[in-house]
């Protein structure tokens, strides 16, 4: 299990943590490192092979760490826990010993995944047993790991942790480090109070009391090896719905054969991080009951998760969870289950014929209501229900499923339509839709589901039968594919209701319509108590002749071949709406009722630059006139209507391309509220009330729009929105922005022009923080330039630099805003060509926390398999020599001596720390028709199923090709495990497996990193070893120490090949007294071999390249800069060196002075003279052109650089 600390800053870390919601906790990767008897935290410094690493990061994490250890130890002592504090890995003066790890590659292959990549390399170079716990420093270019402040697995860890930057500065850094630490000693989250270290809270400073309990006990903490777990129980024993009323208490019943120690409770509301809510101590008992008073609110989630944990008295951990529904009702007396083959008091069974509904070659599984599951499908066509619910039947489309309900009564039909097997790209996607009849009307549609739409794949569907009702009719039809069409009616019930009047048809599948009693709905055909048809002749209202509408029951329409209309928009996010025709004339009789106001939302799809007039009349007086919409895209339509209306008439006119006129009311509804006392409907987005969105037209409770007047930031004349309900902004030929940017995946955006100034009003808000995507989609190659300012109130807080060019594209904008601000100010000023500088701010967002939604789990279930002859599958080629580190491995998955094969899985397991899985494809094997589930890629585990529909296979062939990426150059096998072959009855065997090995080439003399060639890298890894003694990758003679030897050998290697000028990197990781003393130490030893001899040459050939000619100083970098610049320079020999800056008008602003230096090249950013942009006095210099003047020894020379803020 992975814990992530996010990328905010401090004060905002707390808000973006995620839990996952499996139950069954990952072991931690333990790493070998070399080290002491007893097992200890230990740290490494990890930097790709293209970055320089820090020089003073040793000395950083020997702080850091000693600060964690110390406030781990304190902590526990305040709690009476005197044990000692963990163990860190020290040298003999006490100093924490850091490992360096030269990666294998670029700083921009670690940029993602980074946790998989990292733990494979270090698993590769450290192979010494212990129960270690790791902390690894990364140096990554975007001081991130994963795209957050840290990341750590439970149980031994490991952490990582960046190297640098804001996450890691100062003593938010160091609780960073204690938090995820924790997590490697077991620790869960615990949000009870905003001080606890394990909570996401400001100033975290002490540990629970709950936590240092489970500390004194915990094997990872305290460096004992863990002991052999017995087996441990946990029962949920009382109900699991809330009561009506009082507290909703839950009673469990644990035990553990080890003894029981402690109880934890963890609790998470839906798209919450999930914190322990209570934690109970267990003493003298092996078993026990206890119970837990769920939090407030949790009786109005309709989901709680709930996870227990049991603690014994070794510190090993138990868990079990549950997800509670507040909703679900408890089965009734009042009920009767739908089955196929189940007949009881409480069952019916089909009265039709059974080939009506067994559509399938005779295909057909069920679970009835006893429990039991005669036959289940087979494991390719199984299902993630089929133990949850208490009874389902699994058929295929185009079934016609009959029962008599005549002698039941009034009742309604509850259940769940489940798309089995939605298919692959290889098949059409699966396409399913549920219609009920009552007699021969048809009483509930749910419309086509889709299996490559999540939502579509389980849907709830209630609906209530009309009374007398004396058969109930259930049909499933097909769309387009009839290969993977499969379907599970699961939980299918009628309940009956205990009123004697029940004829209202209820409908609630997914997503429900709630029912307003102040709400009347406009529809066209839609005739109900709480909706109104027109009165005029359908001739005046549907003049194209095609017309869609859904209606508010959540039935969707469909054009002739069964898809939305040509011109899409969002209406499958309205819960109704009418799509029609300019010209129309659209009249309601709104006389029997005192309707005070009109709402919806108007939509040109297919706007062909035309316009469009929408006026509204009450009787035979206009009331309402947005204007002329010429573009029409997303506009809202609101106003009052007068007391006595009769009529409401709704005139659409055409003033352009009659082909393109179409028209969209969205949600068009009347209502008893006058606007004034209502406010503004928002049935698009979820509200959250932790998070408002910064506007420029859309208003809601949970948005807000500019203050200042629209001249301000509307200053091109052209601005497009995208609001938050999902309206997607066009320009006057119906397309994006030319510029086009990406913003369509962007739930909201605001795109426009500098010079822009924009206000927003946040007093009395409580906002703490802002962020956005920014981006500049017209650059104009580099000629557009631009800054981005915030201001709260008139303080600056957030200031971009100059953007220029592409530099200015695709970043992030985040900051703090201080507490007490009213006002929030966005100044986007234009430096540069004024047709080129647009801007976007995506999702900008104000916020009080963030939370992210963990990912659900679901394990599948399998069969019992049955020896099958001579057939075997293999894993081809069964050796082969591994290729080196970025190339590509292809392994088959054969087959011979098949026999009627229909279908198969299999499980491929390799070495991640050797191979990366790129991909699968499809073999030939199967039948035509076959289908493919997508591969499953578990940790090191390959998951692969297909099955074919049309016939059996026989012999030989190939049922599928793996692809791999070589990540290290190492032995290690490739092993097939669960394969199972099917026939085409369901009935599977288990053939005879042979795995595959990978072999490891010679390895070349000097190849320390073991990636199948002698670079610059592995010169690098010797001289950051130089001095370690003992088993070591960089002792490449093999001597027991890494010396000048290993170092004049791997440089041999070098020189076979290249000289040092092609290998740039080394110009920046060594120094010319480096090589110079590695030279010295080499003429001291007797160094005769040819090999040692080209080492020495490469050697001198560097000095020579690392020692410049001539004395020089360099142009700064960056120029134009914001704050801060670096200023290299070369020196031809030794000398004493100062740097002088000054004003345009020759005022000295500052001096930098670096004494003694010896001759080299200072001209990356760790070597190079660093200027902050202060003067002497630490205050920041105004914009504007200084000089900066290079002294050393007798050299003088003197440049120009520009501050531009």
């Amino acid at each position: 299990m992975i814990y992530e600390t996010p990328s905010i800053n401090y004060q905002e870390r707390y808000k973006m943590h995620k839990r996952p919601y499996i139950t069954t906790i990952l072991i931690g990767l333990l790493f070998y490192l070399p080290g002491i008897a007893n097992s200890a935290v230990r740290t490494i410094y990890f930097v790709p092979n293209d970055r320089v690493p820090q020089n003073r990061i040793h000395s950083t994490i020997d702080m850091q760490m000693k600060a964690v250890q110390a406030f781990y130890k304190a902590q526990m002592e305040a709690h009476g826990y005197a044990e000692r504090p963990f163990s860190l890995e020290t040298d003999r003066i006490g100093k924490v010993i850091t490992h360096t790890i030269i990666g294998n590659h670029s700083d921009n292959y670690y940029l993602q995944g980074t946790l998989d990549k990292v733990e494979a390399e270090i698993q590769n170079k450290f192979n010494n047993t212990g129960n270690d716990i790791y902390v690894t420093f990364v140096d990554l270019s975007n001081e991130r790991v994963d795209g957050n402040c840290g990341i750590a697995r439970y149980q031994g860890g490991p952490v990582l942790i960046p190297a640098h930057g804001d996450c890691i500065e100062g003593e938010g850094g160091i609780d960073l480090i204690a938090h995820e630490l924790g997590h490697a000693f077991n620790l869960l989250h615990d949000f009870r109070d905003d001080t606890y270290i394990m909570s996401y809270g400001y100033g975290r400073n002490k540990l629970s009391e709950c936590a240092a309990a489970f500390l004194s006990v915990s094997p990872y903490y305290n460096g004992r090896t863990p002991k052999a777990d017995k087996p441990a129980t946990i029962q949920i024993v009382s109900g699991r719905q809330p009561p009506t009323t009082g507290d909703w208490t839950l009673r469990f019943t644990v035990s553990d054969l080890d003894g029981l120690f402690q109880v934890q409770f963890e609790h998470a509301f839906p798209n919450k991080p999930a914190g322990i809510i209570e934690c109970q101590r267990i003493q003298g008992a092996s078993s026990t009951q206890v119970t837990l008073t769920m939090p407030a609110g949790a009786k109005l989630s309709p989901v709680n998760n709930i996870w227990v944990r049991v603690v014994d008295n070794n510190g090993n951990t138990h868990t079990q969870d549950w997800a509670l529904n507040t909703e679900q009702a408890e089965p009734t007396e009042n009920m009767t289950y739908l089955t196929l083959s189940y007949q009881t008091g409480n069952s019916i069974m089909p009265t039709n014929s059974k080939a009506q509904w067994d559509s399938w070659l005779g295909h057909i599984w069920e679970k009835t209501p006893d429990g039991r599951i005669t036959q289940k499908p087979p494991y390719y066509l199984s299902h993630q229900y089929s133990d949850v619910w208490d009874n389902w039947f699994y058929a295929h489309a185009g079934s016609r499923i009959e029962y008599d309900i005549n002698r039941l009564g009034n009742s309604r039909f509850d259940g769940w339509l489940y798309l089995a097997h939605p298919c692959s790209d290889n098949n059409p996607p699966a396409s399913i839709e549920f219609i009920a009849y009552a007699d021969d009307s048809k009483i509930y549609n749910s419309g086509m589901k889709s299996g490559n739409k999540p939502n579509d794949r389980n849907t709830h569907i209630s609906f209530g039968i009309p009374e007398n009702t004396e058969t109930l009719t259930i049909e499933v039809s097909t769309g387009e594919s009839g290969v993977c069409d499969h379907f599970v009616i699961g939980n299918a019930r009628l309940i009956h209701e205990a009123t004697e009047n029940n004829t209202e048809t209820i409908i609630t599948a997914t997503p429900p319509v709630p029912t307003d009693s102040n709400e009347t709905y406009l529809t066209l055909a839609y005739d109900s108590p709480d909706a109104l048809i027109p009165t005029n002749p359908r001739g005046e209202w549907t003049t194209w002749g095609q017309l869609w509408e859904k209606t508010p029951d959540g039935l969707v329409p469909r054009t002739p071949n069964g898809v939305f209309p040509a011109s899409v928009f969002n209406g499958e996010d309205w819960t109704h709406f009418f799509y029609g025709h300019a010209p129309s004339r659209i009249v309601y009789d709104i006389s029997k009722a005192n309707y005070k106001s009109f709402q919806t939302y108007f939509h040109m799809p297919n706007p062909c630059g035309n316009s469009i007039e929408v006026t509204f009349f009450a009787d035979d007086t206009e009331i309402h006139n947005p204007g002329l919409l010429y573009i029409g895209r997303g506009t809202r339509i609101e106003f009052n209507i007068p007391e006595g209306t009769k009529t409401l008439t709704i005139k659409v006119d055409d003033l352009g391309d009659p082909s393109c006129d179409h028209f969209v009311f969205g949600e068009p509804t009347l209502t008893d509220q006058t606007l004034e006392s209502k406010d503004p409907p928002n049935t698009l987005i979820s509200t959250d009330n932790t998070k408002t969105l910064l506007t420029l037209t859309y208003e809601t409770p949970s948005t807000l729009t500019p203050i200042n007047s629209r001249g301000e930031w509307a200053t091109w004349g052209q601005l497009w929105e995208k609001t938050p309900d999902g309206l997607v902004p066009r320009t006057p030929d119906g397309s994006f922005p030319t510029n086009t940017f990406g913003g369509e995946d962007w739930t909201h955006f605001f795109y426009a022009h500098a010079d822009s100034r924009i206000v927003w009003d946040i007093s009395n808000k409580d906002y703490e923080n802002f962020h956005a995507h920014f981006d500049m989609p017209n650059p104009c190659g580099n000629y557009a330039k631009l800054t981005v300012v915030f201001m709260a109130d008139d303080t600056e807080i957030y200031n971009s630099g100059v953007l220029q060019g592409s530099e200015g594209r695709h970043s992030e904008i985040t900051f703090d805003i201080p507490e007490g601000t009213e006002m929030l100010t966005l100044k986007v000023d234009d430096l540069g060509d004024p047709g080129c500088d647009h801007f976007v701010f995506g999702e900008p967002t104000l916020t009080h926390s963030v939370t992210t939604e963990p990912p659900v789990t679901t394990t599948p279930t399998t069969t019992t398999p049955t020896a099958m002859g001579n057939t075997t599958v293999s894993l081809l080629p069964i050796s082969v020599q591994a290729p080196n580190i970025g190339q590509l491995l292809k392994l088959s998955v054969k087959i011979t001596n098949g026999k009627n094969v229909a279908g198969y899985q299999a499980t491929v397991q390799f070495d991640d720390t050797a191979l990366r899985y790129v991909e699968s494809s499809n073999g030939d094997y199967l039948s035509d028709g076959a289908f493919f589930v997508p591969p499953i890629l578990e940790g090191n585990l390959v998951k692969l199923n297909a099955a074919s529909l049309a016939g059996e296979s026989n012999s030989d062939g190939t049922l599928a090709t793996l692809t791999f990426e070589i990540i290290a150059v190492k032995a290690s096998i490739l092993t097939l495990s669960d394969v199972l072959l099917s026939n085409s009855t369901g009935e599977t065997f288990a053939p005879q497996v042979e795995n595959s090995q990978i072999t490891e080439p010679t390895k070349l003399i000097g190849d320390v990193n073991g990636d199948g060639t002698v670079n610059i890298a592995d010169l690098v890894l010797v001289a950051s070893n130089l001095g370690q003694i003992g088993q070591n990758a960089a002792d490449v003679n093999s001597d027991g120490v890494v010396n000048i030897a290993d170092l004049v050998l791997v440089a041999g290697a070098l020189g076979t090949s290249a000289a040092p000028s092609i290998h740039p990197y080394a110009l920046e990781m060594f120094t010319a007294t480096e090589v110079k003393q590695w030279l010295s130490a080499a003429q001291q030893l007797d160094l005769t071999d040819m090999k040692s001899q080209r080492g020495v040459l490469f050697l001198q050939q560097l000095l020579i390249m690392l020692t410049p000619k001539e004395t020089a100083l360099l142009p700064n970098f960056p120029n134009p800069f914001n704050p801060e610049t670096w200023i290299p320079y070369h020196l031809a020999k030794d000398a004493d060196v100062t740097l002088h800056i000054y004003t345009i008008n020759g005022e000295l602003v500052r001096t930098l002075t670096f004494e003694h230096q010896s001759a080299g090249k200072y001209q990356n950013r760790s070597r190079a003279a660093y200027w902050d942009g202060k003067n002497v006095f630490g205050e920041p210099v105004a914009s504007g052109l200084y000089f900066y003047t290079l002294t050393a020894g007798d050299f003088t020379a003197t440049r120009k650089m520009l501050i531009a803020k």
